[in-house]
This record gives C-alpha cells, structure tokens and sequence, in this order.
C-alpha cells in the first residue's frame, strides 16, 4: 500500500475562504462607497413650473441652400438661467418623421428627443441640417421652407421657427470640377445661360472658341476656395476667356445679372475674396458687360493685353484685391460703379486705351489710391529698363473720391517729355487729388473739380454713392446724347447733367 500525503482540506477551505472572504469584503467595501458617493453627489432636477429656460434664437435662418449640396449646420443653444437644475421634458420637429429638417440634440439624431436635463447656469447644444428636395418644380423656386421647433419643460414652452430658402440650380460644369481647371469650347458658337433657376460655377473654367450669352436675371454663384494642383496653389471659382472667347452679359435695371459667391449666409455678405474672378486673355475681343454686377472677389474683372471690354452700368464691389485691371488693352465703360476694393479701384498698367463716362470710383477706407496708371513694362528686376506702351485715359463726367489725400498714382516713364505717349484727360470730373497733380498737365484736367471737404455722396460709411442733396457733383457735367440715363435707368438732366453713375433724383 502507497503512502499518500494527508489531503489537508483545512488549508484548502481555509485559503478559499481567506480569499473569498477578502474579494467579498472589498465589493462590500466598494459598494458602500459608491452608495456613500452617489448620495454626495446625488444631482435632483426640479419641477418648480416657475423655472424658465431661454433659447439662443427665436428664429434660425438658413439662408439660400442649393438642392443636392444641403447646408452648412446650424446651433441653438439651450439655456437654464437658474441656480437649480431643470428638465428639458421635449425636444422635436413639428413634422417629425416628414420634416426636411434634421435634429441633433447633444448628439443623439432624431426628430425629438425626451428627458434632457439642463444643469444650472448650463446650456445644451440643439444641432439642425436641412437638405432641399431637388425635384420640386421651377415655379416655386426659390422656394420656403419653414417650420417649428418646439421645446417643452413642465407646462413652459418655446418655439423655434426654422426657415431655409431653396433654389434648384445649374452646375456648371459640375460639382466634380471642384478645384479643377475646365475647358470649354462651343466650336464658335454660343452658350446660352437663361435657365431661371442659378448657375453655380465649380472650377476655374477656361472659355475658348465660344461666346457666353447669359440673359437678364441670370445670378451666376461660383464656389471658391483655395485649391491645389500638384504644386500650385490658387483662388478657386473663376471665368476665364481665352483669345476664342467671348462674354455677352446683357441685363436690365429691373432684371441684372449678377456674380457673386455662393456662400449665401448673411455673415458673407462683405466678405471678399470668395472667388478668383472675372478674366479675358489676350485678344479676347467684343466683351459686353450691361447692367451685370459683381461681387465679393479677389479681383473683379482683369483684361490683358490686345483684348477689349465694353461695360455699360456694371458694378464691381468688396473685391480683396484690384476692381478693375487692364493691361495694355481696351476699356470703354458707362455710368459704371467700383467700390470697395483691395489695392485701387482701377489699375491701367503697360499703356491701353481707355475711357470712363459718367462713372464713380469710390475708394474710401482703403490705403491706396483709387486709380493707378502707367505706360511701361518692367524689362528687369530693378526696372531699370522699361518698354513704353502709350496710354491713352479719358475721364468724363465723372468722381474719383476716396478717404486718401490723393486719389491718383500716376506714373509716365517719360516723365511728361513724351504726351504722345501718356494722354490723360479730366473732363467735367471729381479728382481728389494732392502730389500727383505734379505728374499731369495742366491742358489734362478740363473743367474738373478737385475735391476738398465738399460734401459728395449721400453716406459713404453705408456704401451709399448716390448723390447728396448739396453734392459737389450736381449739374456739373456736360451733355452726352449717346448716354440719356443713369445706372439706374434715371433720366440724366439733357443741359447739366450730373456727375457720376447716379443722376440726382428730387
């Protein structure tokens, strides 16, 4: 018979208790103190009726929202004033489960949410989206949609009301050319733009061996940004027209056509630089731009060198950077508005042709002079080697005002030596002006006004440039029977008309 070692179930029992008893001990333990914390810090809501909650809007807006793209989200917040916490016993939509509206209550998605508690002098994040249904029909766009958001605690209750306009839109040429360089080419024909719903521009699109007809009314809405291509980077959302290209953008006072972002917030209004602009490159020819505005870009318009433009009561407004620059080429404009712009107004550089009638540029708040011209090109880095370009400018009837002492930046390589190469007319014109009438003849300023503390626009400081009731700019112009109205259709005075776009109007 084996000898076996006794089996000592003392130790065994006694080692599992000793370790079941510890285990149990620290739950108990660990119980106790959760109950003991828990009781600390024990959080009550109250059901006092007369606890209010405030929201942070009455109404939320989400401005234009173009079909298929949705919108940007939107917040409210949610606040308990008090020193006692509440409960948020409802959130929702009015339309529930139909609404167009989507709602986010702290990160939990749904058309309501129930039970949420506020803690006291806190707030909760409300969250709402809204996506526009493409389908409906063109007659009811742009259209609103608009509904309720109701909140309930105890028997309080708050409403909300959520509004979205929305529009159909063309895109063109898709939303795929996003930061994309685009060509386009009509094999010397035409595209017409007269779609009443907007064209929303993706890209930079090159336009070449085709002319762009756009009808009065049409609203063209380019999506900028910054965009980059392997190792270039560049302001997105453009139109450019190569030497085969063309644009014809013929509105009317009552129906303009008008380019701008499509940032389409209201805290966008006034922001500039959105989208890169409007461009015609070399020997792009016959450009016609009438009652057309455009917005809220790095440059507005910039015409090189052999190409013409004709602009015909056209505003060019809150660009980042120049209103208008032309480059060795062709300008005519009438009874055209510039304002609010980056570096000047107006940039003429390497000599041109160009004349201005009955038009205003305002150029306040800005550092530099409105106007800038000259009559050469650079041949090296310290431009001590030049080729001229004659310059030929003519200013009729019309304001070159701004918050500088000196509105001019004029530069003539030949420093008056040659006129035939530096043509500079003032004719019946505003000029604000101090040096820089040392670098122009006297024969250059024909009946002009230099401008002192002469009241001149109606409030410069709310970006209103039509005249004041004691302008300096009233019946001091001359008569031009090719141009019988103002920008805005206003009869001009046949005798002494005024100055500038806006004829004065009693």
């Amino acid at each position: 018979m084996t000898d076996h070692p006794p089996f000592n179930n003392h130790d065994k029992y006694t080692s599992f208790y000793s370790r079941y008893g510890l285990v149990t001990g620290l739950f108990v333990l660990l119980i106790a103190f959760s109950l003991s914390v828990s009781s600390c810090f024990e959080e009550t809501f109250t059901s006092d009726f007369d606890v209010d909650f405030t929201t942070s809007v009455d109404t939320l807006r989400f401005d234009t929202v173009f079909t298929t793209v949705g919108s940007a989200t939107r917040q409210i917040l949610v606040y308990n004033p008090s020193d006692e916490n509440i409960n948020i016993s409802s959130i929702g939509l009015a339309k529930r489960n139909e609404s167009m509206f989507r709602l986010n209550v702290d990160g939990i998605a749904g058309s309501q949410a129930t039970e949420i508690p506020v803690f006291a002098g806190d707030s909760v994040y409300l969250f709402l989206e809204v996506t526009v249904d493409p389908d409906q029909p063109i007659s009811i766009s742009p259209f609103i949609i608009s509904e309720e958001l109701i909140i309930r605690s105890g028997d309080k209750s708050k409403v909300v009301t959520l509004e979205a306009w929305g529009q159909n839109a063309n895109y063109f040429p898709s939303r795929d050319a996003q930061g994309q360089i685009v060509g386009l080419s009509c094999n010397n024909n035409n595209i017409t733009w007269d779609d009443p719903k907007p064209y929303v521009v993706y890209g930079l699109l090159f336009i070449d061996s085709c002319t762009l007809d756009i009808s009065p009314g049409t609203q063209v809405f380019v999506h900028g940004g910054i965009a980059k291509q392997e190792d270039i980077i560049f302001n997105d959302g453009g139109l450019f027209f190569l030497g085969g290209g063309r644009l014809n953008s013929q509105g009317t006072v009552d129906r303009p056509i008008v380019f701008q972002g499509d940032r389409l917030e209201s805290n966008f209004d006034d922001v500039k630089g959105q989208w890169s602009g409007i461009r015609f490159l070399s020997e792009s020819k016959e450009n016609l731009l009438s009652h057309t505005e455009i917005r809220n870009s790095s440059v507005g318009i910039r015409i090189d060198s052999a190409a013409s433009l004709e602009l015909q009561s056209v505003t060019i407004a809150n660009t980042s950077n120049i209103g208008l620059i032309a480059i060795h080429a062709e300008v005519k404009a009438d009874n055209t508005l510039i304002h609010s712009n980056g570096p000047q107004s107006i940039a003429m550089v390497d000599g041109g042709d160009y004349e201005f009638r009955y038009c205003t540029i305002a150029n306040f708040q800005n550092q530099s002079s409105g106007v800038y011209m000259d009559n050469f090109t650079c041949l090296n880095e310290e431009c001590s080697a030049v080729a001229i370009n004659p310059l030929s400018v003519n200013f009729v009837n019309s304001i070159i005002m701004g918050s500088n002492d000196d509105e001019l930046d004029i530069n003539d390589a030949t420093q008056g030596e040659d006129e035939s190469v530096f043509q500079l007319t003032f004719d019946h014109t505003i000029i604000k002006v101090e040096d820089s009438k040392m670098n122009y003849a006297e024969s250059s300023c024909q009946n002009c006004l230099e401008h002192n503390d002469e009241p001149v626009f109606l409030d410069e400081i709310l970006g209103d440039y039509s005249l004041d009731t004691m302008s300096l700019a009233r019946d001091q112009g001359r008569s031009l029977m090719d141009v019988s109205v103002d920008i805005l259709g206003n009869q001009r005075d046949a005798m002494t008309p005024d100055l500038g776009c806006f004829e004065f109007i009693d």
